[in-house]
């Protein structure tokens, strides 16, 4: 959905009473400072910027019941009423807009013109983070599960007209050989049936040298993810490597190379956030060039126990019980820094993320199939007829299935159209997975302006 920004004008003429307008469901009014309110649409992701003496007249109307057939706008300017549907504050009694969220979800969810690998080249790592959600062991995906993989692309997705790769492991940059391969095999699959290429990684980023940044061009790499856990002394607590040595120092230089030398790549740079750094993050924001600053994208995200570290709490006590709080005041900062910080959860995809769509698969280096990193095995490429094993069919549309519609909290729940239901993975378990921003939806919109550095147009 297009953004869109307005300020409302003190106009003084007069329309008459409307009855085909009702307030949108999904707005949300904050006060920003002395001056001014600002409105945020959370279906359509659009701003209003309203005097504070015209913020009671706007929310008399605002707060009416979405439900109500008709509404009373005489006492607002004509030049109001444009901006607000424009903006769609006000919008037709006609329009259902859970229908509107439904239709583009479903779309969305079943489109199938597209294909999308996670592939885990290895289990393997070379550190020893003691928070990872991933059970190690050293193993890479041999010659045989790489045959198999492209086998298995080649006899059921020739029709598709997309298709892009994930690399994750583990470590994926343990195994470059095996994304080298498998990098050209698919492109040359791509090019016999006529569809795009695309691809990404998520890295440690200890072994991003430049070597390896020369070949991403190659690889047809478009965007880098690596994650620092806070500054130097507390980065080293967490992220050791396997020999005891910390590894803050590689990443930082890697991560300097890489906004120096490659083009046509965006670097993402998440910053897990625990008891232990989350003081130290502001320094860490401090310590990058202003190259640096301005051209990766930053978010934020607290560490959470699982099962495979234990369930180990290592932000408890910094997470509170509002855990965007915290988060909010690093996006803030880092805002005012020069960064381009962007909170995932306010991508515009119509998914909560990207196991969300038909055909989005995790392969591990033996070949089993996951719908996410997070669920259990559905099959394997191995198979040479039907690769969802018979023990999980009933799995495979259930996965598809569930969806918030049925879930009485979500339907009325203003941050649906952000969270669109949340983890599909904790759904698909009998749990709802809201996201942090829901206690504090104040903070989450005031992130977003700041963000959109407040450019609003005037009417």
């Amino acid at each position: 959905m297009r953004e869109n920004n307005q300020q409302l004008s003190n106009g003084s003429n007069k329309i008459n009473s409307q009855k085909e307008y009702k307030a949108s469901y999904y707005n949300h009014f904050i006060k920003y400072d002395d001056k001014y309110y600002f409105g945020f649409n959370l279906l359509y992701r659009s701003i209003i910027k309203i005097p504070n003496e015209a913020f009671q007249k706007i929310d008399n109307f605002s707060s009416l019941s979405p439900t109500a057939i008709s509404m009373d706008l005489s006492s607002l300017p004509s030049q109001w009423l444009e901006v607000l549907k424009k903006t769609q504050f006000i919008i037709n009694t006609d329009f259902d807009e859970l229908n509107f969220i439904k239709f583009r979800y479903y779309r969305s969810l079943y489109s199938n013109d597209s294909l999308t690998l996670v592939i885990l080249p290895t289990l393997w790592c070379n550190f020893d983070c003691p928070y990872c959600f991933e059970y190690k062991k050293p193993v890479f995906m041999n010659r045989k599960v790489e045959d198999a993989l492209i086998k298995w692309i080649e006899n059921n997705y020739r029709h598709k007209r997309r298709i892009h790769i994930g690399w994750f492991g583990g470590e994926p940059l343990l195994a470059k050989d095996i994304i080298f391969h498998l990098t050209e095999r698919i492109k040359k699959f791509c090019r016999d049936i006529g569809a795009t290429y695309s691809s990404n990684l998520v890295t440690n980023g200890f072994y991003l040298d430049k070597d390896f940044q020369s070949k991403i061009p190659s690889l047809g790499i478009k965007n880098i993810q690596i994650t620092l856990d806070g500054y130097e002394e507390e980065h080293n607590k967490l992220r050791k490597q396997r020999n005891g040595k910390g590894s803050f120092d590689q990443i930082f230089e890697n991560i300097l190379s890489f906004c120096n030398g490659v083009k046509d790549c965006k670097l993402t740079l998440r910053i897990n956030c625990s008891d232990i750094n989350y003081e130290s993050i502001p320094k860490l924001l401090e310590s990058f060039p202003h190259n640096v600053k301005s051209s990766i994208n930053l978010y934020f995200k607290w560490i959470w126990a699982n099962e495979a570290s234990g369930y180990q709490e290592f932000a408890l006590n910094q997470r509170g019980t509002e855990p965007y709080k915290g988060l909010s005041q690093l996006y803030k900062e880092s805002i005012r820094l020069g960064y381009k910080a962007h909170n995932p959860n306010n991508n515009n995809r119509i998914g909560y993320c990207e196991v969300d769509y038909l055909d989005n698969y995790y392969i591990d280096p033996e070949g089993r199939m996951y719908f996410c990193a997070h669920s259990d095995s559905i099959g394997s490429v191995l198979e040479e007829t039907n690769f969802i094993s018979p023990d999980t069919i009933g799995k495979y549309f259930s996965w598809y299935s569930v969806n918030p519609f049925e879930d009485n909290k979500c339907v009325i729940c203003k941050l649906l159209p952000i969270c669109k239901g949340g983890c599909r993975n904790s759904r698909f378990k009998g749990s709802r997975g809201c996201i942090a921003e829901l206690k504090s939806l104040d903070a989450f919109v005031k992130n977003i302006l700041d963000e959109r550095n407040i450019q609003i147009v005037h009417a």
